[in-house]
């Protein structure tokens, strides 16, 4: 056709079908390797799923882990400590509680630098 179009409803309703309805066909053939394709990506994608949510547990019972020892390490021998400073207090008279009130804080400053370290 050599016939101008003579609108733009014109061009539409002759250049619509044809860029519509002039492409083939996916065969039955085709159809069936787009869904293997779909289903092998779909399987794939669900085990890097997978992996990631084990690799995530894995990473969050290590922290608990982590947590727990450091815990056992660092606060419970702290506690102890200051517990013992705590007798002391008790024990000794008001000059010497401000001397040992230095020295817990001193102590405090020390097991921050570590744990920080």
């Amino acid at each position: 056709m050599d016939i101008p179009f003579r609108s733009k409803k014109d061009a539409i309703e002759r250049l619509l079908p044809f860029h519509l309805y002039n492409e083939e066909l996916l065969s039955l053939q085709d159809l069936e390797k787009a869904d293997e394709i779909y289903e092998a990506t779909a399987k794939h994608l669900l085990v890097k799923l997978s992996n990631i949510m084990n690799k995530f547990k894995s990473l969050m019972l290590l922290e608990s882990m982590v947590s727990l020892a450091f815990q056992v390490s660092h606060e419970l021998p702290f506690r102890s400590v200051v517990d013992g400073i705590l007798f002391l207090q008790r024990e000794v008279n008001t000059n010497d509680i401000v001397m040992i009130d230095r020295m817990q804080e001193q102590w405090l400053k020390e097991d921050a630098k570590k744990a920080r370290g």
